[in-house]
């Protein structure tokens, strides 16, 4: 993942602003010493009783993150000409990214603007020897190609929101470490789900009738809020406390916020 031209990585700087658009007060970039900024929390919440501090972390396997350093290379995207139709790009794991970049503007040139699914029975084969899973047109106000990488078997993932939370933090160790000792209030994490995250945490994110679990989540040390984030049009931001529980935050992903702020988040 490439960083803005602050430092700022494009999780950290989306995770901001959801937690400031939901609270309703400032959240700044952490501006520790830069030498150990790997050391330090990525964020500060300036509420009115104080800071509180915020680190963000996504949910991507290894085996995930080779494949994704390769689309982080170009961006994510692909831009078009002015006037051109907006795509989005499902691909296998095996692609070799810098290749199918060369020629797919080519390729999707030629097709009509309608989805393709690997599943259809007129699924042309070039889309498939290509490595590419799944189109879809999109409307944009700036003409790209956005890349995304095949999931790996969400579906069947089993588990809910209170066990992703568990599994991530039993990765990202250092997430209560850092809020832990930043303050002995502890602090917010930020979570970003990706295509590889249990189906579970899609489907409640995208739709408001799926339930949440009624389990209660006991959270790690120096973790006093848990928020999970999608970086998908039209999913709603969750948050996580030991008082409220899970909670809807009314916060949406909208094209019009997609296209303002740097989303490849994963």
């Amino acid at each position: 993942m490439r960083r803005l031209p602050n430092g700022e990585l494009p999780n950290e700087f989306a995770a901001r602003r959801v937690v400031s658009d939901v609270l309703g007060v400032p959240v700044k970039r952490y501006e520790g010493v830069a030498a150990k900024r790997n050391k330090m929390v990525d964020a500060v919440i300036i509420a009115p009783d104080g800071e509180m501090p915020l680190e963000v972390v996504s949910d991507t396997l290894a085996v995930y993150a080779s494949f994704w350093a390769a689309l982080d290379a170009i961006g994510h995207s692909i831009d078009l000409p002015a006037g051109s139709q907006s795509w989005v790009v499902q691909l296998s794991h095996w692609v070799k990214i810098g290749k199918l970049a060369l020629g797919l503007r080519v390729l999707l040139a030629g097709l009509q603007p309608k989805p393709y699914f690997e599943s259809d029975r007129d699924y042309p084969e070039i889309l498939r020897r290509s490595g590419i899973t799944g189109i879809l047109p999109v409307e944009s106000n700036k003409p790209r190609i956005s890349l995304m990488s095949d999931g790996f078997s969400s579906w069947e993932n089993p588990g809910d929101l209170n066990d992703f939370v568990r599994e991530v933090f039993a990765v990202a160790t250092d997430v209560p470490e850092k809020l832990f000792a930043h303050g002995e209030g502890g602090g917010h994490a930020f979570i970003w789900a990706t295509i590889s995250s249990k189906w579970s945490v899609m489907r409640t994110s995208r739709h408001d009738d799926s339930p949440f679990p009624a389990e209660h989540l006991a959270l790690p040390p120096g973790v006093t809020d848990v928020w999970v984030g999608v970086s998908l049009v039209g999913h709603e931001a969750l948050r996580y406390n030991e008082h409220d529980g899970w909670t809807r935050t009314g916060w949406y992903f909208a094209n019009e916020i997609a296209d303002a702020m740097p989303l490849e988040l994963d």
